[in-house]
């Protein structure tokens, strides 16, 4: 699946991260996807990428590709 994200993946990672820590297995139950959404762990790893690609740009100015 794409790595693409869309608004929506957001705040659906951001709420599966907010449960987490909230200890909230209902909402992560909901979160955890239907038939023509991401799996949940696929989407966290896609947000954890995009999200570690941002914050090296923005503290270094480099890209999360470059060796």
């Amino acid at each position: 699946m794409d790595d693409e994200l869309t608004n929506d993946d957001h705040l659906r990672a951001l709420a599966a991260l907010e449960a987490v820590v909230q200890n909230n297995d209902g909402a992560l139950e909901v979160l955890s996807g239907g038939a023509h959404e991401r799996p949940l762990a696929a989407l966290l790893a896609a947000y954890g990428r995009h999200t570690l690609h941002r914050v090296l740009l923005a503290a270094f100015g480099i890209e999360a590709t470059m060796t």
